[in-house]
């Protein structure tokens, strides 16, 4: 009896946690640090500011941070994503209270480079891209603080990356350079498999990243390409729930989210969906639906002459080895002969 009273409390406990875990998250908003979101069921924008707000914690009195996500990294503050939240905080969901405290943490702890997507709040970066990696700057209350970092170690398969590629393209628009943003995009477009974008990334995850697809339909947006602007806003609704990752439920054609959601992605999509800032860094000169598919198909018709051209030399190189060796082969034969002479 005693053993058995023991099993039933046990089982009490777990279905008490299991309960918590997948309790729907709109239920569990808070726009206290008490209670962790660890997703969110559809990205609007009153969702995402609770989200956030639900991710800070106080470090000292003056200010605190936004910790990266209430499970993976849940002790962990990034300055880079900091930055991103204190823009969202401030400007979409205006909750001046903690995107203030956020500032304080930011002024504390500065640094000159925070993510490539910094470029969206006015921080340009240089090309070539070079991998970036996060070091430990502190430690508070338990709290690790992080600074991103370039490196000098250079990425020159940067075009096999669906984020790395829209950054670009964001950059050449913000220089002006329409030609070479429309080729990066019409490379990110290239890695979209219909549900989510297939990059290198995806090859070692095995899974989709949501915060490409944002970043999409920011970089769709500054070109006032509405229809892949409606396709990927449109994957981002479809995403059940709205979490870092997600997968393809092909027996019934879903999108399902796993796992838990991260400051970077829940900021990227409220920037994407609410913010002005894709319009703020549109070029003078905009390009519409026809001119990027014209572009498109000129950079596809390039590829194939390309490619055309390239057989037909290899074919031509062929056939002249052909040629030289029949020949030498008849000198040597001519030769022979004289010789015989």
């Amino acid at each position: 009896m005693f053993y058995l009273k023991k099993l039933l409390v046990f089982l009490l406990i777990q279905f008490a946690i299991t309960s918590t875990i997948y309790m729907p998250p709109e239920e569990r908003v808070d726009t206290c640090s008490t209670i962790n979101v660890v997703y969110i069921e559809n990205p609007s924008l009153e969702n995402i500011c609770s989200f956030l707000a639900s991710l800070y914690v106080d470090l000292i009195s003056n200010y605190g941070c936004i910790r990266e996500s209430p499970v993976a990294e849940s002790n962990k503050c990034y300055t880079s994503t900091n930055l991103l939240a204190e823009y969202v905080l401030r400007n979409l969901c205006n909750n001046t209270q903690l995107a203030d405290k956020v500032r304080d943490f930011l002024k504390e702890y500065n640094t000159d480079f925070y993510n490539y997507y910094q470029i969206l709040l006015g921080r340009n970066f240089t090309l070539p891209f070079t991998i970036v990696k996060n070091t430990k700057r502190d430690i508070v209350n338990d709290i690790e603080i992080y600074h991103t970092v370039r490196t000098a170690t250079g990425l020159y398969d940067y075009d096999q990356y669906a984020d790395l590629l829209a950054y670009s393209a964001l950059y050449y628009v913000t220089q002006r350079d329409l030609n070479n943003a429309v080729i990066e995009l019409v490379r990110l477009n290239d890695l979209f498999d219909n549900y989510g974008f297939r990059d290198k990334a995806y090859s070692k995850l095995g899974k989709y990243e949501t915060y490409k697809v944002a970043l999409a339909v920011i970089a769709f947006k500054t070109i006032n390409h509405t229809s892949l602007v409606d396709k990927y806003t449109n994957i981002l609704l479809n995403i059940k729930p709205l979490t870092t990752l997600y997968i393809l439920d092909e027996s019934r054609g879903r999108l399902i989210g796993i796992g838990d959601l991260n400051v970077e992605t829940a900021c990227l999509i409220a920037i994407a969906l609410y913010s002005d800032i894709p319009y703020g860094i549109q070029p003078s000169t905009q390009l519409n639906k026809v001119d990027l598919d014209t572009v498109i198909s000129h950079i596809h018709g390039a590829y194939i002459l390309l490619i055309t051209i390239l057989v037909l030399t290899i074919i031509v190189l062929a056939l002249v080895a052909i040629i030289l060796a029949l020949l030498l082969r008849s000198l040597r034969r001519l030769v022979r002969s004289l010789q015989r002479v």
